[in-house]
């Protein structure tokens, strides 16, 4: 995530980040994202979340954007449509065969399985069939926030995920549209998109965890 709002950012005109909340005392990981923002060109090509997710819901401490997308209601025989902004360098990565499949998540609250629905990712439909669906009854956000969001921190959640083709990505905005064909009649809850991510992907080499270099020792024993 923060490759990716720092490739917003740079391509927004700003000189530099703010990173003056990182956790305290700094780990591994919290070092790793110090040493790649002094030097953007290190995360041109690896791997970075653009994501939407509900906004600040509270007017008097800061003002809502007004292109606030989610979350938004899904009605039946309605489409919505989120936009997720994406400020890689995709022609030339792909000219270089550096990507590999973006995957594109989708997160609805309060949704019936049973719902005919038909998504589309910059005017391609979306096959269900490929889609990896995860649900959880009772997602909870453990989080302590200063101001209230416009949804809930706890609902019933299922993620979409879809593998995207890497040359079907564009740098600038990626049309997401969702059109809820027929809503399931016994199931009376309102349905709500509440979050989408577009996970960037290139070829990193992240080492699989059993097959690492550490060396286990072994003591000898009865």
């Amino acid at each position: 995530m923060y490759r990716a709002l720092s490739q917003t950012l740079r391509n927004q005109g700003f000189s530099g980040l703010y990173l003056g909340y990182l956790p305290w005392p700094l780990s591994g990981e919290e070092y790793e994202v110090l040493r790649e923002v002094a030097y953007p060109e290190i995360f041109y090509r690896r791997n970075k979340r653009y994501f939407i997710q509900p906004g600040d819901s509270d007017e008097s401490q800061l003002p809502l954007p007004t292109d606030q997308q989610i979350p938004v209601v899904l009605k039946d025989g309605e489409t919505v449509v989120a936009k997720v902004f994406v400020a890689d360098d995709l022609e030339e990565a792909y000219s270089d065969r550096e990507m590999r499949p973006p995957i594109l998540t989708l997160r609805f609250a309060f949704y019936c399985i049973e719902d005919d629905v038909e998504i589309r990712f910059n005017g391609r439909m979306l096959s269900l069939e490929d889609c990896e669906i995860s649900d959880e009854r009772a997602l909870t956000m453990p989080v302590s926030l200063r101001n209230p969001i416009s949804a809930p921190t706890g609902f019933s959640a299922h993620w979409f995920r879809f593998n995207l083709e890497p040359k079907e990505v564009v740098q600038g905005e990626n049309i997401v549209e969702i059109k809820m064909k027929t809503m399931s009649k016994t199931a009376g809850f309102t349905r709500s998109l509440n979050g989408v991510e577009i996970l960037m992907r290139y070829k990193d080499f992240v080492r699989p965890e059993g097959l690492g270099t550490v060396r286990i020792g072994l003591r000898g024993g009865g």
